[in-house]
């Protein structure tokens, strides 16, 4: 249900009740997995290519790269993609098995009663205990060749490797590949912790793929094919570029119409109020994003009303003949709650997409969030900061 918010609880009920299933399944049958990060995103992805470099070779390189990446303090998470999954196969004919008086499945047995490795006691001395591990695993392919094989019914043995042929072959079909510019690769994904900084961790990830690329023989690859800290720094560009277009723009017009001092006086709310808004929101864990920029020029537009009251009221009683600092504190007095309620009720239509229980809802819950601080920010600074500033320049 999209009402439940709070999702590891539930999580962890459907892996124990998983688990308890996987006893009354037939043998040999994989999974069922629960998956339960599907919701991950992303942000950087690396290809990591190699000509003349198997997918083993690859694999271990890999491994080492997503090693040093988590120990980065912004990483949460690196996965690996198109690692081929190697596989033994021992191929045997048929006709030669029957003549022995063997079956596929007494060979499977045989095999399987030899990869295991069964506890062989325990030796307690003086000052140590010693575990004894017979060994009976494969090691290799050679190992393989060399079981030996007790034909039924008869004294006779014979080696593995006399019966079938041993190789190694990765998994076909493969279960994923990944491909870039043509050429065979293993991609690593790296997911950014909560509350990290993409931005930085995207500098940290440049920084190490440099080193790579000088770490590693030639014919090693790494090619960035997907960063994210791109598109937010865009975004961030983008926004301050509006931000700053706004302020030239409300500059202008108080300027045209309130004259210049008035209007420089109306105008300094807009940084502060944003300054302030986004030292609020770090305060509520809410990060910078594409909705709460949005709801920051949203807010360009309606946080200034409060300066341009608050600043009208105390020009009209100085032109009244009030002494500047009764006139700001006046005015302050008797605009700070309408001021508040008008603040409330802006922020107020906001209100339903923040309550909607809904996919969108959760997405776009910042728009009110923002929205609200910044007006409130505003309020705050209009009833402070603004008659501060008609006393002192007005």
């Amino acid at each position: 249900k999209e009402s439940y918010t709070e999702m590891r609880p539930i999580w962890d009920d459907l892996r124990r009740k998983v688990d308890r299933a996987k006893g009354d399944l037939p043998e040999n049958v994989n999974g069922p997995f629960v998956n339960d990060d599907f919701g991950d995103v992303f942000g950087i992805v690396i290809a990591l290519t190699g000509e003349g470099y198997t997918y083993a070779e690859l694999k271990e390189i890999a491994d080492d790269v997503r090693s040093e990446l988590l120990f980065l303090e912004d990483v949460a998470k690196v996965d690996i993609h198109g690692i081929q999954e190697e596989r033994i196969h021992v191929e045997y004919n048929n006709a030669r098995l029957a003549e022995l008086g063997l079956s596929p499945t007494q060979l499977s047995e045989i095999l399987e009663s030899r990869n295991i490795v069964i506890p062989g006691g325990e030796i307690y001395t003086t000052d140590e205990q010693i575990v004894l591990e017979p060994t009976g695993n494969f090691d290799s392919l050679e190992d393989m060749r060399k079981t030996v094989i007790k034909l039924p019914d008869r004294q006779d043995v014979l080696f593995l490797g006399d019966l079938a042929h041993i190789n190694r072959d990765y998994l076909d079909p493969p279960t994923s590949k990944v491909r870039y510019e043509g050429q065979p690769a293993i991609a690593i994904a790296i997911n950014m912790r909560e509350g990290g900084n993409i931005i930085q961790l995207g500098n940290q990830v440049k920084t190490h793929v440099d080193r790579f690329r000088r770490s590693y023989p030639a014919g090693i690859g790494f090619d960035i094919v997907a960063f994210q800290p791109v598109h937010v720094q865009k975004k961030v560009t983008e926004f301050l570029g509006s931000l700053l277009q706004a302020v030239v723009v409300v500059l202008g017009m108080m300027l045209l119409f309130l004259g210049l001092r008035t209007g420089l006086v109306v105008a300094s709310l807009i940084p502060m109020a944003m300054i302030t808004a986004i030292y609020v929101m770090s305060l509520f864990h809410i990060g910078i994003d594409q909705m709460s920029l949005a709801s920051l020029m949203i807010s360009l537009g309606l946080l200034v009303d409060n300066a341009i009251v608050m600043s009208e009221s105390i020009m009209v009683q100085m032109a009244d003949g009030v002494k500047p600092v009764t006139a700001a504190l006046e005015s302050a007095s008797e605009l700070r709650v309408p001021l508040l309620i008008s603040s409330l009720t802006t922020s107020a239509a906001f209100l339903p997409i923040y309550l909607a229980e809904s996919d969108v809802g959760e997405y776009t819950a910042p728009l009110f969030k923002v929205v609200t601080i910044t007006l409130l920010c505003s309020w705050i600074l209009a009833t402070t900061m603004t008659p501060l500033f008609c006393v002192n320049f007005l």
